[in-house]
């Protein structure tokens, strides 16, 4: 489950905005209990995810109550990654990298970026054209994203990348 704010009226009706602040984090469905009504009111606009995959490539990073070792280790790998940021590195730091590089600034538009096939790094879920669906490259092959799972891309095979 994501969080990115109040994206919700109090007649549960979204509005225009994607996100209300730079913390968009994952959150695991259940932790210690806790109940609550989908769109309450005042409260954030719960957002669901198929998958982790999904979560990291929307942009979301673990939350650190519910889910602090995916967020330690996030983090770790985070620090890694960007040596400039203070150390420890803290949420609101990788918040506002993150932000930076999902979102161009003063606007909605998605950060998008043109790169060779064979140069994609596992995981990443790209689309070939405009008019493409969300395609993912996993396990040195490519497979077309869908609500019913990964399938094998047959558009890729005819060009010869591996399916």
């Amino acid at each position: 489950m994501g969080n990115r704010g109040i994206l919700h009226d109090d007649r549960q009706q979204l509005g225009t905005a994607r996100w209300k602040h730079q913390a968009w984090v994952t959150c695991t469905l259940a932790f210690k209990a806790r109940r609550r009504e989908l769109m309450t009111p005042g409260n954030y606009t719960e957002l669901f995810f198929t998958d982790e995959a999904v979560t990291l490539a929307a942009g979301h990073r673990p939350c650190a109550e519910c889910r602090r070792e995916d967020f330690n280790r996030f983090r770790d790998a985070f620090a890694r990654a960007h040596p400039d940021l203070p150390q420890p590195v803290r949420a609101p730091d990788m918040d506002r990298v993150t932000h930076t590089a999902r979102v161009v600034s003063r606007s909605r538009a998605q950060v998008t970026y043109e790169a060779m096939l064979s140069e994609l790094p596992e995981g990443v879920f790209f689309k070939i054209a405009p008019a493409g669906g969300p395609l993912v490259r996993w396990q040195g092959k490519v497979w077309a994203w869908s609500f019913e799972g990964l399938q094998r891309d047959r558009t890729l095979c005819r060009i010869g990348w591996r399916c």
